[in-house]
């Protein structure tokens, strides 16, 4: 019987299935890293009763997705990445970070054992995958791209019209944001560089309304 649906009403209903083993109720199985699944809606009016077809519905069972926040991350060497896990913590959990170390072999990262993993100032060799195991339950991996810093080159200024320019180089293929700044606070945006090449030319014609400019380049995405 489904609660507080008068028979003869429509409805709409949806079954979900859990390891017991794991939690005596879905939200806890899931909690605890269980497999759980979902049916897919059906509707039903008959009379308030679920719908007769029930046990032909087709739940996809999956393993809980251990890192259901984290994304991958690209960044410039020396900046802070952090990866982590939206679950919250249940009596027991045991966690443990792990890092691919070849195609295959995975391997525990040293006192990465929170539902956190972070990087003070990211170097080139900390790029790779990670995943996280939570009670042995892994995760899906997440991958860490550190690239070498860009490089600001050619610094010219035009007394005539108070333009500036510079040469950027900054890893090819990537897409980035270039924003100025007159106090390092408030940063302003300037260009996008989508799919960059690896070197470009860059004139900003409003430098000149400036007592001094900063610039940065900000990862746009791949």
């Amino acid at each position: 019987m489904i609660p507080f649906v008068t028979p003869g009403d429509p409805a709409w209903a949806q079954a979900r299935m859990w390891d017991r083993r794991t939690g005596t109720t879905f939200e806890e199985a899931m909690a605890n890293g269980g497999a759980w699944g979902v049916s897919s809606a059906a509707p039903t009016s008959t009379g308030g009763m679920f719908p007769p077809d029930a046990p032909n519905f087709n739940a996809v069972v999956r393993p809980l997705d251990v890192n259901a926040e984290p994304t991958n991350r690209t960044i410039f060497v020396g900046m802070r990445a952090r990866f982590s896990c939206a679950l919250q913590d249940a009596p027991g959990t045991v966690y443990q970070w792990q890092k691919l170390n070849n195609t295959s072999n995975w391997v525990n990262f040293l006192d990465a054992t929170t539902r956190d993993l972070g990087f003070d100032a990211a170097r080139p060799e900390d790029a790779g995958l990670y995943r996280l195991l939570i009670n042995q339950t892994a995760g899906h991996p997440v991958q860490l791209l550190v690239l070498s810093p860009p490089q600001f080159g050619g610094l010219t200024y035009e007394p005539s019209n108070g333009a500036f320019r510079f040469a950027l180089g900054a890893p090819a293929a990537f897409n980035y944001r270039l924003e100025a700044s007159s106090d390092l606070t408030n940063w302003l945006y300037q260009t996008t560089l989508d799919n960059f090449k690896g070197s470009q030319q860059v004139r900003d014609v409003e430098a000149g309304s400036f007592s001094r400019r900063f610039y940065r380049l900000i990862i746009a995405g791949p």
